[in-house]
């Protein structure tokens, strides 16, 4: 079974594992954003 993948965030690509947790630091609390993903 596959999950989701995020494959965007904020409009910045996210290639690997380590990406998104750099980004999520980057961000805002309460801020919106936008993210794109593969649905699994």
């Amino acid at each position: 079974m596959m999950g989701d993948i995020i494959l965007k965030f904020n409009g910045k690509t996210v290639t690997n594992f380590y990406d998104l947790p750099r980004l999520l630091t980057e961000d805002v609390a309460g801020k919106e954003t936008q993210i794109t993903i593969l649905r699994g």
